[in-house]
């Protein structure tokens, strides 16, 4: 499916690790609403105005990430796709079950449907097609110092209580982002619950652990 504004964790990713931002860099939100090529993009909420790119990302504008990936990415889209590729969204999972309907798709300039609003639709979830294991193994990799694992649900085979199959843990990559851009973007997702105006701020009541996401 469309995975939404959990996406924008790619596309932070990406665009800190091209050096095109930083947690600290402004972008104008606008009202909460832009159109991009004849299409409206729209947040939730109006009027932020100016914000920095951890205020957008845990605010969640739909706007603010829409008009950075534009920015920077509209004349170079395959720079953009590479990264996607990189956290493996276009491929499948490797998970020990049968799921044939779980096919990700990540668009690219050689698809047909490829069309001016692609890049800041994708940039904010949309135009794009992935399983929510793909996009939890981006996130477990973030938690995991960088290094994204293959999924899977079964360590071994037993027959007669003798093991005839041991699946090991496998590394999928070895390093998703630089260790400057992973610091970063772990800040942005602590600040999604942690913030007043983070989107995920409601699940701290009643918690007795520290938690980090989107």
């Amino acid at each position: 499916t469309e995975p939404g504004s959990i996406f924008k964790l790619a596309t932070l990713i990406s665009l800190m690790e091209d050096g095109y931002v930083t947690k600290d860099t402004k972008v104008d939100c606008e009202d909460g609403e832009r159109r991009f090529y004849g299409l409206r993009i729209r947040d939730s909420h109006k009027g932020d105005g100016i914000l920095t790119v951890k205020e957008a990302f845990f605010k969640s504008s739909n706007v603010a990430f829409a008009k950075l990936a534009d920015q920077y990415y509209y004349n170079a889209p395959f720079k953009f796709i590479e990264h996607l590729q990189h956290f493996r969204l276009d491929k499948m999972t490797g998970i020990d079950i049968v799921a044939t309907a779980g096919t990700p798709t990540i668009k690219s300039p050689k698809n047909k449907s490829w069309s001016k609003p692609t890049i800041p639709f994708m940039a904010h979830g949309y135009e794009t097609s992935v399983t929510p294991l793909h996009m939890l193994m981006l996130y477990n990799a973030v938690a995991n110092n960088g290094k994204m694992m293959k999924p899977y649900l079964v360590s071994a085979v037993r027959d007669y209580g003798v093991d005839i199959k041991n699946i090991e843990p496998t590394v999928l990559v070895e390093k998703i982002c630089s260790k400057e851009t992973l610091a970063q973007v772990r800040e942005c997702l602590d600040a999604v619950v942690d913030s007043l105006h983070g989107t995920g701020h409601k699940i701290l009541f009643d918690s007795l652990y520290s938690i980090t996401g989107k």
